[in-house]
């Protein structure tokens, strides 16, 4: 059996607050929260999630989602008539 390691990070105190709730939720620690993310990438070496990074477009998406200046419609049949579809 390979020797246990010590491993520290530095985190936002909001972000291990609410990583710690969450792991306590679902029966865990935050160590084993930890160890299945090291062992899912160190094998698949891989992010075990979805990680992109959004390029311009979808940064100026999210940016305009965020604002509220997204248009809206007061029913499917209008979406339509707009877009003349």
């Amino acid at each position: 059996m390979s020797k246990a390691e010590v491993l520290m990070l530095r985190i936002d105190s909001n972000l291990k607050k609410e990583a710690f709730e969450a792991a306590e939720a679902m029966g865990l620690t935050i160590s084993d929260v930890l160890r299945m993310f090291l062992v899912c990438f160190a094998s698949e070496k891989k992010f075990p999630f979805d990680y992109e990074v959004p390029n311009a477009v979808t940064l100026a998406a999210i940016e305009e989602a965020e604002s509220g200046k997204l248009k809206s419609y007061d029913s499917v049949d209008d979406f339509f008539k707009k877009m003349k579809l």
